[in-house]
This record gives structure tokens, sequence and C-alpha cells, in this order.
């Protein structure tokens, strides 16, 4: 009686065991199918709609003068190096900053620190032709600059697809870009908070009370661990997205959403929104508190927007037969027109505010807010 009773109890047991497994990984089969259905969706639009690509040419204008010999390119670019530690001296500069690690910080053979969207693409593969050479601290420590509003339309131009519907970024749009990231990945980490901050997807406020205890305090950074936390924020509010949400409602959303869009005014709102939660992420947070610039001590600060100043910084190394790329592709309509096009429309507030987030940028490595 006893053995029969127990027998019982397996057997429910077990079958309870079983129909929690094909329950979750059918939960998982459904999930991955709808990946698939999409990334073929994708195919299927790709086919009606082609952005046009453009090869980016990087742009922006200087408050010194471009330089055109050896000689004019040595004296901008140590009254460049000059200015940055006047203004670093001003009563009030914030000293502080942090290298988002295994992003901008390059060190074989020498230091470089270049952002996310400020030619770290090119750089990290030209680093990568130099591995052979071993580390020297003869080798100067180098910052590359990038005017922030041409920074910033390239962040919207590849990130935010220029406009064009989500859908848009599928393999035919990869392809031509080279990117490597999956829709589910720019979905995650740029377009569902960025349709959560215009108000489009509504988040309990738990969500939010998540972010708030996740934030350091800058004024608490005292040592090495806290630092670390520093960088982190750059990433919290992706992982807040990608765990407050279950498969289902992420599913949900992107079918929901799959044909929304975003307007550079839209990016630029919430760029700003992310820089007043304390968590902009790295492709547009300042290059100035990535680079640890005014407590680093770099020989030289070099305009991405002026090749000749890398040639002329590489010549002396011996390390200039191998060319550092300059070309990047991204979405855009036309080559020829300048990245200040895209702040036509923009309100004169709204540009004001994007201005005072990057006046750091703009004052130390010398960019004219007017021009790009």
């Amino acid at each position: 009686m006893m053995l029969k009773r127990f027998l019982a109890v397996l057997v429910a047991v077990v079958t309870v065991m079983m129909s929690v497994t094909l329950h979750i990984f059918r939960d998982q089969v459904f999930v991955l199918s709808e990946f698939i259905r999409l990334d073929k969706h994708e195919e299927l639009q790709g086919r009606s709609v082609s952005p046009r690509v453009n090869i980016e040419r990087p742009q922006g204008t200087s408050t010194q003068p471009q330089a055109a010999t050896e000689e004019s390119i040595g004296q901008v670019l140590k009254k460049r190096v000059e200015h940055l530690a006047q203004v670093c001296r001003r009563p009030g500069v914030k000293h502080s900053g942090f290298l988002d690690i295994g992003t901008v910080g390059l060190t074989t053979p020498f230091r470089v620190c270049v952002v996310p969207k400020g030619g770290s693409t090119a750089w990290r593969a030209y680093m990568n032709t130099l591995k052979h050479i071993p580390k020297s601290q003869d080798y100067p420590k180098i910052l590359v600059a990038r005017h922030p509003l041409a920074r910033l339309a390239s962040v919207y131009r590849d990130k935010f697809l220029e406009g064009y519907p989500l859908f848009a970024f599928n393999k035919t749009f990869k392809k031509i870009t080279g990117s490597r990231q999956r829709w589910n990945t720019r979905w995650t980490s740029y377009w569902l908070p960025a349709l959560i901050h215009k108000g489009l997807v509504n988040p309990s406020p738990d969500f939010f009370e998540y972010l708030t205890k996740k934030v350091v305090d800058d004024n608490n950074l005292r040592n090495g661990t806290q630092k670390l936390l520093k960088v982190s924020k750059l990433r919290i509010l992706d992982t807040a997205v990608r765990s407050w949400y279950s498969n289902a409602e992420h599913i949900k959303l992107m079918r929901r959403f799959y044909n929304a869009s975003f307007s550079m005014i839209d990016f630029l709102e919430h760029v700003l929104w992310t820089r007043d939660l304390g968590m902009e992420d790295r492709h547009w947070a300042p290059v100035n508190e990535l680079c640890k610039t005014c407590v680093t001590d770099y020989k030289f600060i070099l305009h991405l927007e002026n090749p000749e100043e890398t040639k002329y910084v590489l010549n002396p190394l011996h390390l200039h037969k191998t060319t550092v790329p300059r070309r990047h592709i991204s979405l855009g309509t036309s080559q020829e027109l300048s990245d200040l096009r895209y702040y036509e429309n923009v309100p004169k507030g709204l540009m004001i505010k994007i201005i005072d987030m990057y006046k750091m940028d703009l004052e130390l490595f010398g960019y004219d807010k007017d021009c790009i």
C-alpha cells in the first residue's frame, strides 16, 4: 500500500516537472521563432525600403585654423594642449571622469583615448595592427576629439537610423553599414528606452525606482570599486530595460512599434533625458568625461576632422606605414551635405541645452559651437 502511494506521488511529481519544463521550452521556442520571424520580415521590408547609404566624412570646424605644413600643424597641436591646460586650471572646472573600460582606452603600444562615434572603430583596427610592438613610456598619450554636434549626428544616423522606421534595420542595412548588432540589441539598448522617454511605453514606478537606486553619487567616488560602479552607470538603463520586461512583453512591444521612427528632435531630447538620469550612453557621453581629460597628461589632442594631425603625430613614431582608416559607413541621404542639416529644425531652447551639455568639450578641444 505504501509502495503504491509512493509511486503515485512520484508519478505526480515527475508529471509536474515535465509540464514545467515543457512550458519553459515552449516559451523559449516562441521567443526564438519570433526573432526569426522578425529577421525574415526585415529581409522582406529591406526589398521595398532601401535607405541610401553614404561614406561618412568626419566633419567639424575648429576655432583654430587647419594647418597645411608640418610646422604649422605642430604649432596648432601645441597651442591646443596649452589651451586645454589653461581651461583645466580654471576655478570650478570638474577634474573627474572615467575611462569606459574596454571601449575607449587603447593601450597597445601607446595610450589613445578615442570615444565611440569619435573614430574608435578605425583606431581600434589600427592599434590591432601594432600588437607586436611592446608598450613604451616613451610613446605619447593621445586623445582624439570630434565636434560634439557632428558626433551626435553620427549617432543619430547609425543607432536611430536617421529617422527611418525601425524595420529598416535589416540584413541589407547591416551588410552595407558593417553593423554587427542584432535587432533586439538595438531594441533594448536604444529604441525601447527612447520609447519610454517619449511616453509611448509606460513602465511602472518601480522601474524608475530601480534606476534611482542604481545611480552612484559622484561625490562618493573615493575608490576603485566605486569608480567601476560609476562606469556601470552607462549600462544601467540598458540592463533595466532587458530585465524589467519579460520575453513575451518584449515581443509584444516589438510588434507594436516595428514601424516606429525617431526624429532628430526625439533623439536630442532622449540624450538630455539620459543625461538627467545620470545614465547617458557612451556613444554620446562627453569626451572630456570619458577620457578624464583634466587629470591625464595628454601630449596630443587630435581632431578627427583633420587627418593630417594624425600623420604628423605618427610619423616620428615610425608607425605611419599602417594608415589609420578614415572612412566609416553610416546611414545618410547625401555625402555632400553638412551635419549641420540635422539641426535645422531643432528648437532654439533644445539646442541651447545640447550646447550646454557639451560646452566643456567645445571649450577644451577648441571647437566652434556654431559650425560643424
